[in-house]
C-alpha cells in the first residue's frame, strides 16, 4: 500500500516554512507570537477603512517597534493575500499607526 508522505521544509533556525498557525487580527493589532518564527502569510479578511492608517508587522514580541516585516495601508480590499517570508528573531507584533476604523486580517506563521 502506498503511503502518503507529508514534507514540511525548515529554515536554519529550526521554523516551518509553511504556516503552522492561524491567527484572526481586527484593526486593534495585537502580539501576534511573543517568540522568535517566521510570519508567512497574511490575508486581508475585512477592507481596511480610515481616514489614513497603516497596520504594520514587527519582529518584536511585544511592541510597535523594531524592524518592520510587512505594513499593510487604508483602502487594502478584502481579499488582498500577502505572501511574504522573513522570520522574526524577537516574536512578532502587529501595530497600528494612524486612523483604522475597519479591518481586519488572518495571520499565518510558526
Amino acid at each position: 500500500m502506498a503511503k502518503n508522505w507529508i514534507i514540511c521544509q525548515y529554515d536554519d533556525a529550526g521554523y516551518p516554512t509553511s504556516p503552522v498557525f492561524a491567527l484572526p487580527l481586527t484593526n486593534a493589532g495585537g502580539v501576534v507570537k511573543a517568540s522568535p518564527g517566521r510570519l508567512i502569510k497574511v490575508i486581508v479578511t475585512t477592507t481596511f477603512a480610515g481616514a489614513s492608517g497603516l497596520m504594520t508587522f514587527y519582529d518584536n514580541a511585544s511592541a510597535a517597534s523594531g524592524v518592520a516585516l510587512l505594513a499593510i495601508p487604508t483602502g487594502t480590499a478584502a481579499g488582498t493575500i500577502y505572501s511574504i517570508d522573513p522570520p522574526a528573531v524577537n516574536g512578532i507584533f502587529a501595530g497600528i499607526t494612524g486612523t483604522l476604523s475597519a479591518g481586519a486580517v488572518t495571520v499565518g506563521y510558526s
